[in-house]
């Protein structure tokens, strides 16, 4: 992704999770054209819009986050490769309040590592 336009990708954190900055770092339109040309690197090899039940699942994901603290957690960006969820430039993923909420809220994220 670094490779094809987006040099603020970040890695996966220690759980395999994605999360992308909502501090403006990253442009989604150069997001949509490094996506497509990694798709093949992605888990299921990219394999198509995530499912209408996936992308419920990462909204209600978004939606307990928020009712467990992390009150500006957005909801996930719809690509047509997959989705992606951004958590806030404030919050800290590793503070406790944040890890609590994840914990709370694992049976909808859809994310690789879960």
């Amino acid at each position: 992704m670094r490779s094809h336009g987006v040099p603020s990708f970040p890695d996966p954190n220690s759980k395999g999770q994605l999360l992308l900055p909502q501090d403006g770092s990253i442009d989604l339109s150069s997001l949509q054209s490094a996506r497509q040309a990694c798709q093949s690197l992605m888990p299921g090899g990219g394999s198509g819009p995530p499912s209408t039940q996936d992308q419920q699942k990462a909204v209600e994901y978004a939606s307990c986050m928020r009712s467990h603290g992390v009150s500006d957690f957005p909801d996930p960006t719809v690509l047509s490769g997959g989705f992606t969820v951004n958590i806030p430039p404030d919050a800290d993923p590793n503070s406790p309040q944040y890890q609590a909420a994840q914990q709370a809220c694992r049976q909808f994220n859809v994310l690789p590592g879960g």
